[in-house]
Parts: C-alpha cells; structure tokens; sequence
C-alpha cells in the first residue's frame, strides 16, 4: 500500500497523462514479500509508440549496448466494469 501511494504521488508529480498500465507477475518466491501475484505500474502516453512495416520503430545502440523487453500491450476501447 506504501508503494502504490507513492507511485500514485509520482505520477502526479511528472504531469504526464497516462496511457495505460503495465502489470507485471511477481516471481512465486517473493509473492509472501510483496504480498501480492502481480504489480502494477504506469505506463505513460508519451512513451507509447505505434509500429507498423510502414513506420517502424528505431531503437539506437549506444556506446555498444541495447536493451529489449518484451511486453504485449492490449488496447481496449472502455475500463472494463468494476465486478
């Protein structure tokens, strides 16, 4: 709860609309740390980028070293219900 609540402050301290939200599995091993399966985190509007073959997204390598991360991001037309 003490790090939702300062998640919470730091999104209103960037000023960045959100754009979604990531959620992220929690190893089963530190579940009773966290207290929780999963983590949820913001993903901010401005860092989302569209790929398409006709616009591709250019990641440049930097003094040698790249970094990649898979993630599936679902777009979806309404918050879903509360229940």
């Amino acid at each position: 709860d003490a790090a939702y609540a300062i998640q919470d402050r730091a999104i209103a301290y960037a000023g960045h609309p959100l754009g979604g939200w990531k959620i992220g599995r929690v190893k089963p091993a530190d579940v009773p740390r966290f207290g929780a399966k999963r983590l949820a985190g913001p993903i901010f509007a401005d860092s989302i980028v569209v790929s398409s073959s006709e616009n591709p997204v250019e990641m440049p390598v930097l003094r040698g070293f790249a970094a990649a991360e898979a993630e599936v991001l679902l777009r979806i037309a309404a918050s879903p219900p509360a229940d």
